[in-house]
């Protein structure tokens, strides 16, 4: 009986899923476009939740929801921290 995870590896590979290893040079430019990648995230999501945000201020309820959310940020916070230790 063949095996199923080797034929599908042997498919993938076949498919161009596999990245090339990194030669000396594409380091550099594999870690500049990831972080460029990231603060574009970062900008976009700026522009997106502060007028999100300026618009909730003006509601009764922007306390209570500002304290939730925060909690829950602290909430997963923490929670990754301890995932990463725990792991490592």
């Amino acid at each position: 009986m063949p095996d199923a995870s080797r034929s599908s590896t042997h498919a993938a590979a076949r498919a161009g899923f596999y990245l090339r290893p990194a030669t000396r040079g594409d380091w550099l430019l594999s870690l500049a476009s990831f972080n460029l990648g990231i603060e574009a995230f970062q900008v976009l999501l700026v522009c997106a939740l502060v007028p999100l945000m300026a618009f909730g201020a003006r509601l009764a309820w922007s306390g209570a929801a500002a304290r939730v959310a925060s909690f829950a940020i602290l909430a997963a916070g923490v929670g990754w921290f301890f995932g990463r230790v725990i792991a490592a």
